[in-house]
């Protein structure tokens, strides 16, 4: 999947507040609410290969930059992850 297809099915998601973490706001999409594990699985690769990689506090995260939102895993195996979280530029 290139980084275009995979922000594209990104933006059609549904997306929740995390609520637990109101000092850092971002949003979190779950792997259950997608059609299929393989297009969730896509999308996290597609972060993975071509995702920037930034320092937040001491862990190193790949983020893939849409014009609005910057989206990230949090753990590096794709399929250890089960949300995909985003937050707003």
């Amino acid at each position: 999947m290139n980084p275009e297809d995979a922000i594209d099915t990104l933006h059609k998601m549904d997306w929740h507040f995390a609520k637990s973490m109101p000092k850092i706001p971002h949003s979190y999409a779950r792997r259950r609410e997608w059609q299929d594990d393989d297009s969730f699985f896509a999308v996290c690769d597609c972060i993975m290969r071509h995702g920037k990689p930034e320092r937040f506090y001491s862990r190193i995260y790949r983020y893939l930059y849409s014009d609005t939102h910057k989206y990230w895993l949090v753990e590096n195996d794709i399929y250890q992850n089960i949300l995909i979280n985003r937050a707003e530029l």
